[in-house]
This record gives C-alpha cells, structure tokens and sequence, in this order.
C-alpha cells in the first residue's frame, strides 16, 4: 500500500505541469494572435528590452512572432517540464 500512496501525489503533480505547461502554450499563442492583429490594425509602437537596449517595432515583432510560435514555444513548453 506504500507504493500507491506515493504513486498518487506524483501522478497528481505530474498532471499540475502538464496543464501548467499546456495553459503557459495556449496562452502565450493566444496572446501572439493578439498582437498580430493590434499589428494588422495598424496600431504603431515599439518596444525596447531593457538588458539588451535593443527596439523592436510592429513590423519586426510580427516577423519574430512566426518563429515565436511555431518553433521555441513549444520548445519552451516542454521545457518547462524538464525543470
């Protein structure tokens, strides 16, 4: 009996990341279509990185956004699960 109350609190941590890391992807890619179209409706800004000092307009984010999400969020998501 031992072994299954230990299985149990690790099958329900093990749960908790996953949906923490699958809510941490639909989020950010629902938060990228956001900002694709505040882009595509010709809102203007830019933004700058503070530790890099590089800025990056609407036009650059909405380049960078492609790669973004279709190749290092999933990447980060699965990450999130190797911590």
């Amino acid at each position: 009996m031992a072994l299954a109350g230990d299985i149990q609190p690790l099958r329900d941590r093990v749960s908790a990341d996953l949906n923490a890391a699958h809510d941490y992807y639909t989020d950010t890619k629902i938060a990228w279509d956001i900002a694709r179209r505040a882009i595509a409706a010709g809102h203007a800004f830019s933004i700058q990185n503070m530790t890099t000092g590089t800025w990056t307009n609407r036009v650059d984010l909405a380049s960078k956004s492609r790669a973004y999400v279709a190749e290092q969020l999933a990447e980060a998501a699965f990450g999130l699960l190797m911590l």
